[in-house]
Order: structure tokens, then sequence, then C-alpha cells
């Protein structure tokens, strides 16, 4: 094995041959991998804020551990997945040191711009109606149960528009990186399944409880689509 290669490359050897592997490894450009980066970022201190300041779980609302745990490995797993395709052109293969300088010319392609562009609207838009989610319970959510159809900015044409605007911010990283990183696109995958059936069993839940009041000019989650 050849030292020089760097920790991750010798984990990644312990279970097979890193030489296959490397041509991967530089497929990414490292301006992709750091803006990203950061966009990963924003995206995981704005969830925390409305997790904490924002959002009004009902009385007696509870998460199985299973899935808290997995909210926690998805960001992580994510987080590699946004640089594992370019890792080797940060230096991390090679044990070469990076100067992480990207040039404002960089944000003129075509890619980061209109991936930045829609990864803000995308963004914004979903604060708004986690903001309209909050705003259908009183301040002291733990003696209300009651619940009431969300409305206002994407919910009047989609049902879980919360998930869609999700979906969409994880587009953007397919975007950004032009559509060549297959981990990207199983990170984009997984969020389109996961929402959609979670998003399918809402709509019945609303169906079920609201009855003729639950909206039926409403798309599930994606508009055209679904």
């Amino acid at each position: 094995m050849n030292k020089n290669k760097g920790y991750f490359a010798w984990f990644v050897q312990i279970f097979d041959n890193i030489e296959k592997y490397e041509p991967a490894y530089f497929k990414e450009p490292y301006t992709e991998c750091v803006i990203g980066l950061v966009m990963l970022q924003v995206q995981t201190i704005r969830r925390m804020y409305e997790c904490f300041f924002v959002e009004r779980p009902s009385a007696g609302a509870t998460m199985h551990v299973g899935l808290y745990f997995l909210g926690l490995a998805f960001y992580l797993v994510t987080g590699l997945a946004i640089l594992i395709e370019g890792i080797g052109n940060i230096g991390i293969l090679n044990n070469k040191d990076k100067e992480f300088t990207i040039p404002y010319t960089t944000f003129l392609s075509w890619n980061i711009s209109l991936a930045i562009l829609i990864f803000i609207y995308a963004s914004y838009h979903q604060y708004i109606l986690h903001k309209n989610l909050a705003l259908l319970r009183s301040k002291d959510s733990s003696k209300s149960s009651l619940y009431f159809i969300p409305k206002g900015d994407w919910f009047d044409y989609i049902a879980s528009a919360h998930y869609t605007a999700e979906i969409i911010i994880y587009f953007s990283f397919v975007i950004l990186t032009k559509g060549f990183i297959l981990t990207i696109w199983l990170v984009f995958i997984w969020t389109v399944v996961c929402l959609g059936v979670v998003a399918k069993n809402s709509d019945e839940w609303g169906k079920e409880k609201f009855g003729e009041n639950w909206p039926k000019n409403r798309w599930i989650i994606m508009p055209y689509i679904y």
C-alpha cells in the first residue's frame, strides 16, 4: 500500500483495492465540494434553528428512536456524499495541502449560480412553510392536540409543500454537480422516496380526519406529478 495516499485511502484499502476507486475520488472539482458543504451547513443550521425556535409539535408528539438516529445519520452521510467523489481534489488522498480559495468567477458558471439560487429559493419557502405550520398551534403547544389544515404559500397548492421544498433543496445539489455525481443522486432519490411515502400517508390521514374539508385540488407533494 502507498502510505502517502492518506488516512481515507488507508481505510478503504482495508476492505478493497484503493486503485480501482481512485479515479472516482478525483471526479468532482474541489470548488463544488466546498460550495456543496457550505450549502449543507446552511441547511443543517437552519433546520436546527427551526426545530428549537419555530416548530410547535402537538401534545404527546413522539418520534421513534430509530427515526431519530436515521435523521442524524442522513446529515452525516450527506456530508460525506457531497465530497466523496472529489475527495482527492482537496488533498485528502495525496496529503497535499490545498488553499481553499474560490475565485468569484466560479460563481458565474451556470451550475453553481443556478444551484445557489434554487437552494436559497427553496430554503426560504421551506422556512415560511414551517412557520405557517407553527402558527396553526398556540405557543403553549404542549397543551394542544388540535390539528388544522395547513394554508398559505405553497400549502395552497401542495398538501406536503414543506417536503416539496426539501426535495428541491437536495435537487440543487444535483444541479451543483451537473448530475455527474452518483452519491448526490442517491441522496436525492432517498429524499424523494422517503418524503413521498410520508406525504402519501399524511394525505390519507388528512382525508380521514377532515373528510370533505380536506382540499381536493391540491397535489400531494410534486405538482403535475404526484
